[in-house]
């Protein structure tokens, strides 16, 4: 059961990121030759930022999938003597797959790239893209694919429309109460580190030239804009998560590749001095361990991963020396991008020594084997905290007691199925019948300090497992 669960869990974040990638690189193939076309994909499936999202289990990657499919069906669209009926075509894609964006998380998949047009439109002073649009068949697919799934949710839970529009859209947006919020520059770091090891060459990709493109369209500026606007819109919001720069990170492998291409070959090394840096990181791993070390991650946990990282810092800086000396740009792109994301591989297996620690699946085995057959029947409090991965895992809900975060809505629409406050929680916790709770640090100190009765069962380093026995 729990390899399938993950395996389903993760399947659409992995589909949609290589849908991305194919996407990219038959646009690429058919817009301006095959070198450009692997470039920019390799390029794209190596960038730090990107290959991680494809391993973690959110919307994000879907969201950016079709908004990616979107713009290239725009770019597509407006390409030199294109025939009016593929053009037609393209565009009735476009609003297809802005259709499924919207699916995917909501009207940011209509709003990034009907702004970035808008953008582009005042930049140029050029307004005959808006009117080949298609309006009254575009309008007529997105509404045909987003009606009917709208309405159901509304019809089977009346608060829908509350929830996904106000709720998720512009609470969210505006207000602070999700706690999510950040400074301005809060995707400044996590653009710059997404872009690894590419990043020393975003200056190449700002004076990239597009005339390879056969486009009716200031491609360079297109493409600047839509990722110029993510980055903005979310940067103002009141609520930000690392996941929402997402989308821009397609566009900008398109303009990296185009300017990698034209780069001096001086130019070129000097950027491979990031990954330099990085196999260096790697290598002198246990150097710094000290450093590293805290009580969530006590030295003995970091030390495990030593011989792994090692491999991987010698093999990065072997794959860097090739992409130094190989004479061939292209094949030197090739080597650099799969070389990092075998890297990167590595790295991310190392987790698998930490993860006992802190995986709510390990936590789901244990807490599986100590409920038994009370496992669906008994009261399961999860006590000022709330790991996300155990209610899939356990195939059940958890009563959550005084934590609210993105609960908000529900606890006020079915105040019943949680508790507010931790002085709530003891009355039920005395019953005399058999009671489990996931509890934090602070949750703990506060039963010892209360003389609230419990056993434990486990601890991890996130949290511990108690029990109450009948009485």
């Amino acid at each position: 059961l729990p390899l399938a669960l993950e395996t389903q869990a993760r399947l659409w974040t992995a589909l949609t990121g290589f849908a991305t990638l194919l996407a990219l690189f038959a646009f690429m193939r058919r817009q301006v030759d095959f070198e450009l076309a692997i470039c920019s994909t390799v390029i794209l499936a190596s960038m730090l930022w990107f290959y991680a999202m494809g391993h973690i289990n959110t919307l994000d990657m879907g969201l950016s999938n079709f908004l990616t499919l979107a713009l290239l069906c725009f770019l597509s669209a407006f390409r030199q003597g294109i025939d009016p009926s593929e053009q037609k075509k393209c565009v009735c894609l476009m609003w297809g797959n802005m259709a499924l964006a919207f699916l995917s998380k909501g009207l940011v998949g209509i709003l990034i790239p009907a702004a970035s047009l808008f953008l582009y439109c005042v930049c140029e002073r050029e307004w005959k893209f808006l009117r080949q649009l298609h309006w009254g068949k575009g309008l007529l697919i997105l509404l045909s694919i987003c009606l009917p799934w709208m309405l159901l949710a509304h019809q089977r839970n009346p608060e829908f429309f509350d929830f996904f529009i106000v709720h998720e859209h512009f609470t969210r947006f505006l207000d602070r109460s999700h706690k999510r919020e950040g400074a301005w520059y809060y995707f400044v770091p996590i653009l710059l580190a997404g872009l690894v090891p590419w990043t020393l060459y975003a200056f190449a990709a700002a004076r990239t030239q597009t005339r390879v493109f056969n486009s009716q369209l200031n491609l360079k500026l297109f493409l600047l804009l839509w990722g110029g606007f993510i980055f903005f819109f979310f940067s103002i919001s009141k609520s930000k998560l690392p996941s929402y720069i997402l989308p821009m990170f397609p566009a900008l492998a398109i303009l990296l590749a185009l300017g990698i291409k034209d780069l001096a070959q001086a130019h070129w090394r000097l950027g491979l001095l990031l990954p330099f840096c990085f196999s260096l990181i790697l290598l002198f791993y246990p150097s710094y361990l000290p450093v590293l070390a805290t009580e969530f991650y006590p030295i003995e946990i970091l030390q495990a991963l030593s011989s792994g990282l090692l491999i991987a810092g010698a093999f990065l800086l072997l794959v860097t020396l090739i992409a130094y000396l190989c004479p061939i740009r292209w094949q030197a792109v090739v080597a650099l991008a799969l070389g990092f994301m075998l890297t990167m591989h590595l790295v991310f297996h190392q987790y698998e020594k930490l993860h006992p620690q802190f995986s709510g699946y390990e936590a789901s085995v244990k807490i599986r084997a100590e409920m038994g057959d009370k496992l669906h029947t008994a009261p399961l409090y999860s006590l000022l905290n709330y790991d996300q991965t155990l209610a899939p895992y356990l195939g059940r809900t958890l009563t959550l007691v005084e934590y609210v975060d993105e609960f908000a809505l529900g606890q006020k629409a079915a105040p019943e199925k949680h508790i507010a406050r931790m002085e709530g929680f003891f009355a039920p916790w005395l019953e005399p019948q058999q009671q489990f709770a996931v509890a934090d640090a602070r949750a703990i100190k506060l039963l010892n300090t209360q003389q609230v009765p419990y056993t434990l069962v486990f601890k991890n380093q996130r949290y511990s497992f108690i029990k109450r026995l009948n009485q």
